[in-house]
């Protein structure tokens, strides 16, 4: 999502006078009648001066000296000298937002604290909390309504949070928070997943989701279905005729409905015993007035769910369709006319592109498909433009910065590593090795991505080139985004290093000895769940330059660990790691050389468009003799023949995995499904074969002895939870069983399938889901008809779309909401416009570019962050 920037632009249309929102009054921030303009502010009014603050600056921790974790520990102190607070102090706990380290959250995590912190204090308010008064109990009338509306829009900007919509109280903003929306620009970049048309009565289609206009001509609750549940059914009839419409087990729908109202209702025209029907999915009690844009031919906007804060009787509750409806409506009357617009009139005139307000409008309201079309265009190039704009940036402030350190490579130490391996590189690893290398010898920066398919060998190719680096005195690091990733590379990497010596173990520590080099290798393990006085080792021997290879996450950037000769950085899977991550890593050593490393193949049409900033390596070829892994969806009744198949792939000499449900939920119900799949197996099923374990839970030490185990051949079927996805190879391990492979994405399905066919023979992988959604059942049916990653990543592409494989939240790139797979030949424009902008103003300085340039630097500096919409 773009962020919004302000301007005077006068709207061509007023309010919807069929969805006037009803609420309390409030201030700006919804705080009664209380302006927060005062000679003494109480601390309630101080806390929440700074917080709104904070959210028109973007939130970067800097409206108040010291940052905002600094300001609330005093406030808190002062609070809590005074029992009068602490009904307030106790709220605020209980919603867990207090205590908080503001200072560790993304911009993005920030906006939507702040939003609920608001909405709690909001709440506190309305219950009569000290230094506030308490807020009228009565909802305003519509008169007062209209002359609130009036003084809103002149105080109100789209930095503003949404609780300066009169609808808007502590509950729906704690809702809002949670889809992602704290200011009025958010409400205005909250785009609909689809339009509804208006039409008459006699001219509904069947099966196609439609709205009408009618006036109800009686109503009534009636028992439908075997058990009888309760649904409202309704005559509702417009000048073209009369339909019944349902409202299938909602009975309630019934007491606001009265003989004579007038509503939109939209629904699928439905054929029951004969009869037309509609089956209702929305529907707004219109004002007797019907306004005249509400016709055949409107298009009514359906907004995705937004799910309520507040659970009832355990189960999901959303925000009532129309009332999300109305709120974006009034953040279109409130923020629309100070929308400004980023785009150079040049680019925006010699691309044929609307205004950004006209847009932003027709976006929600079209006057029809061909407006709502070229809205999409418009709104698509921008986040491509910025897109492009923030890589190119990027990429030019990484070649301008600070001189990395030149290294030079110890190739007699380099050809004995290469030649102590079990197996020979391939033309394609030598290829992308000699690009690492070649790069690491300048001055300027590395900055390459090196992708390559699901067993290509990528991590060898890192471990030599960090092999080179810890040769030359420096350090190398290498940070995965979890826990359990880092610890399978550290494995990896060890194994790889012991054929040169055998490595003198120290829990996670190793002493690799080499003979080309005087001294060991120290490779080190740093993970935040590690014992205190181990990391605390660990930081005092990188500090003095005594690790040579440092495995970790995210732990490596906090800033009590230091790594002084730090030369080279590797990231693993760019998908999943923060760009603020990678430029913390960068910052230990000043500016060392980068590689990226990406887990599964990159689809070349984002590669070529949206990986500007880095140099690309691809490992296009397997080793020998490998054979593609031939991938079967297996229904719940062909489950006892799977079994056969895996006893006969273990009589053979073989050996399996058999990898539990992916429960993302929680590591510890994931454990215990590994626990009791491994019983029933080993106790009921293979009673005869030697069945392992491994799971997550299981200590480093509990991990490699089960892996060695494996690898001996010592066990012939190992249970595991999806800790496997990465870094195990063991070649006579030839067949592998997915429980729950609905449950996979379509890379992770294709990464734990690369685990099995390393050797000399046949892999097979088993897909078993006992239920699989219409979704689920495209994906399995993807992964038995493609074999090569590449194309499975393409098919990822279709199917999710840019947006989600590169926009995540931290990823420091402008989330992908609007562009698709088809406007990917757009990106190549946009490129165009920028590589052109840049050549005529290279650091954005011109009047015209001051916006653009605003936008481009809250990016690269993280102030501004997506924010991700469910």
């Amino acid at each position: 999502m773009l962020p919004v920037i302000a301007r005077s632009w006068a709207p061509t249309w007023g309010p919807a006078p069929w969805e006037l929102p009803i609420g309390r009054q409030g201030s700006l921030l919804g705080l009664g009648g209380n302006s927060l303009k005062t000679a003494r502010p109480s601390p309630l009014q101080l806390v929440l001066r700074i917080l709104d603050q904070e959210l028109r600056k973007g939130c970067p921790d800097k409206a108040v000296v010291g940052g905002v974790d600094r300001f609330l520990a005093q406030w808190l102190r002062s609070l809590g000298e005074s029992s009068e607070w602490h009904p307030l102090l106790n709220k605020l706990n209980e919603a867990r937002l207090l205590p908080v380290s503001y200072g560790e959250m993304t911009p993005a995590q920030r906006k939507v604290w702040i939003g609920r912190f608001m909405a709690e204090v909001q709440s506190a308010v309305s219950g009569g909390v000290p230094g506030q008064p308490a807020s009228p109990s009565a909802p305003p009338s519509p008169k007062r309504l209209g002359h609130r509306k009036a003084e809103t829009d002149q105080e109100t900007t789209i930095e503003a949070p949404v609780q300066v919509i009169p609808e808007v109280g502590p509950s729906i903003a704690r809702s809002l928070a949670l889809a992602g929306i704290g200011t009025v620009g958010d409400l205005l970049y909250f785009f609909p997943r689809r339009h509804v048309p208006v039409t008459t009565v006699s001219r509904l289609t069947p099966g196609v989701e439609e709205g009408v206009v009618g006036t109800v001509w009686g109503v009534n609750v009636v028992r439908l279905g075997e058990k009888r549940m309760g649904s409202t059914e309704a005559a509702v009839g417009d000048e073209t005729g009369n339909i019944r419409v349902l409202w299938f087990n909602q009975p309630f729908v019934a007491r606001s409905l009265k003989k004579g109202a007038r509503i939109l209702v939209t629904g699928r025209l439905e054929l029951f015993q004969g009869r037309r029907q509609l089956q209702a999915t929305d529907y707004s009690v219109l004002e007797e007035n019907v306004p005249a844009e509400l016709k055949p031919g409107f298009l009514l906007p359906v907004y995705p769910w937004v799910r309520r804060a507040e659970a009832r009787g355990g189960q999901r509750v959303y925000l009532p369709p129309r009332l999300v409806r109305r709120l974006v409506r009034r953040a279109i009357e409130l923020g629309l006319s100070r929308l400004e617009d980023f785009l150079p009139l040049p680019i925006r005139e010699g691309r044929s592109l609307m205004a950004l307000p006209e847009a932003v409008r027709d976006m929600h309201y079209p006057a029809d498909p061909s407006h709502r079309e070229a809205a999409r265009h418009r709104l698509a190039f921008d986040e491509l433009l910025t897109v492009q704009l923030v890589l190119q940036r990027r990429r030019l402030q990484w070649r301008e910065g600070a001189r990395a350190i030149p290294i030079k490579a110890d190739y007699r130490l380099l050809e004995s590593f290469l030649q102590s391996l079990p197996f020979t590189l391939t033309k394609a690893q030598r290829r992308a090795l000699a690009d690492i290398l070649k790069d690491m010898e300048g001055e300027v920066p590395m900055a390459r991505l090196l992708q390559g398919e699901v067993g290509s060998g990528k991590t060898v190719v890192a471990t030599a080139a960090m092999l080179v680096v810890a040769a030359t005195g420096r350090q190398a690091a290498l940070m995965a985004p979890t826990e359990i990733l880092a610890e399978q590379h550290f494995l990896s990497v060890t194994r790889l290093l012991m054929g040169l010596a055998r490595p003198l173990q120290e829990g996670y520590i190793q002493a690799i000895y080499l003979e080309q080099y005087p001294r060991p290798i120290m490779l080190g393990l740093l993970l935040g769940s590690m014992p205190k006085r181990a990391k605390e080792d660990l930081r005092e021997r990188a500090a003095a330059g005594g690790v040579d290879l440092m495995v970790g996450t995210h732990a490596l950037i906090q800033e009590e660990v230091a790594l002084p000769r730090l030369a080279l950085a590797v990231v693993d899977e760019q998908q999943r790691f923060g760009v603020m991550q990678r430029k913390g890593l960068r910052e230990k050593g000043g500016q060392p050389h980068v590689l990226v490393m990406s887990a599964t193949p990159i689809p070349r049409s984002l590669a070529l468009t949206l990986y500007r900033d880095l140099d690309l390596s691809t490992i296009n070829e397997l080793p020998p003799g490998r054979q593609p892994i031939k991938t079967r969806w297996v229904a719940p009744y062909q489950r006892e023949a799977a079994y056969r198949f895996v006893r006969e792939q273990v009589s053979k000499g073989h050996q399996g995995f058999v990898v539990c449900p992916l429960i993302e939920e929680s590591e510890v119900l994931q454990t215990r499904a590994a626990q009791e799949e491994h019983r029933r197996l080993s106790q009921e099923v293979f009673p005869d074969l030697r069945v392992g374990l491994l799971h997550g839970r299981m200590s480093l030490k509990e991990k490699e002895a089960v892996m060695e185990s494996f690898r001996r051949g010592e066990v012939d079927l190992l249970v595991s939870t999806p800790v496997v996805e990465v870094g195990i190879d063991v070649p006579r391990a030839t067949v592998m069983m997915v429980e729950g492979a609905d449950r996979f994405g379509l890379s992770q399905l294709h990464q734990l399938r690369g685990r099995v066919g390393r050797g000399s023979s046949q892999g097979y992988c088993m897909l078993l889901a006992d239920d699989p959604s219409e979704e689920a059942k495209e994906r399995l049916q993807i992964l038995e008809q493609l074999s090569d990653g590449f194309a499975v990543a393409e098919a990822d592409l279709k199917l999710r779309g840019p947006g989600d494989l590169l926009g995540n939240r931290q990823s420091g790139l402008p989330m992908l909401k609007v562009a698709n797979l088809q406007d990917l030949p757009l990106a190549e424009v946009a490129r165009e416009e920028v590589l052109k902008l840049l050549g005529r103003d290279p650091g954005l300085a011109l009047p015209e570019h001051r916006l653009l340039a605003r936008l481009v630097e809250a990016y690269l500096k993280g102030v501004v962050a997506p924010v991700e919409i469910s």
